[in-house]
Parts: structure tokens; C-alpha cells; sequence
């Protein structure tokens, strides 16, 4: 598989990610304060998407960016928190920003 197939996949895993929730692209754009033509372009592959944009898609939707990326499970996990935000006990650092890990 190449690239720009692996670009499609993950933009289909985005909208997809997006629709489950019912945000529309206009709501991301909102959110990330980008235009709507911007993330259409995201979305559609005319320009690679950031991954700050799919963390913040991760974080709408409660979808892992593993799955928003690769496919693999989880897809979502327990409470909704993504597994690259939790720690070995299953917290969330609250002091330090939701991406952020307990030591």
C-alpha cells in the first residue's frame, strides 16, 4: 500500500470518526479555527492531514489515534479515553492537559 492509500484510509477513519458523533466537517474547521476548505482538503487528500489534527479528532470523538490511524483495535476504549492517554492505571493527568500522563 502506498502513501497517498494510506492518506485516503485515514481520512476515511476521520470522517467516519466524525459522522459516528455527529460533527460535520464545518464543526472540526470551528474547532481547529481552520476554514472549511481547509479541512475538505484534509479530508479529500489535497493536503496531508497534520497530526495535531487527528489528536484533536481523537479528542472529539473519543476514538484512539491508533484506530484513526492504522484501523487497528481499539477502537474506542473504556470511559472513552484513548490509549495513548492513559496510564497504567487508566488516569488521565487533569493537571497538565488531556494529553498528558501521571508519572
Amino acid at each position: 500500500m502506498d502513501f497517498d492509500e494510506k492518506e485516503k484510509e485515514i481520512s476515511g477513519r476521520v470522517k467516519l470518526a466524525l459522522k459516528e458523533v455527529g460533527l460535520k466537517q464545518s464543526d472540526l474547521a470551528k474547532s481547529l479555527e481552520k476554514t472549511d476548505a481547509t479541512i475538505s482538503d484534509y479530508l479529500t487528500g489535497r493536503i496531508r492531514m497534520p497530526l495535531l489534527v487527528i489528536f484533536h479528532v481523537s479528542d472529539l470523538t473519543k476514538k484512539s489515534v491508533n484506530w484513526l490511524l492504522t484501523g487497528e483495535e481499539p477502537m474506542k476504549l473504556p470511559g472513552g479515553v484513548s490509549k495513548s492517554l492513559a496510564t497504567t492505571e487508566g488516569e488521565v493527568n487533569p493537571d497538565h492537559g488531556p494529553h498528558s500522563l501521571r508519572p
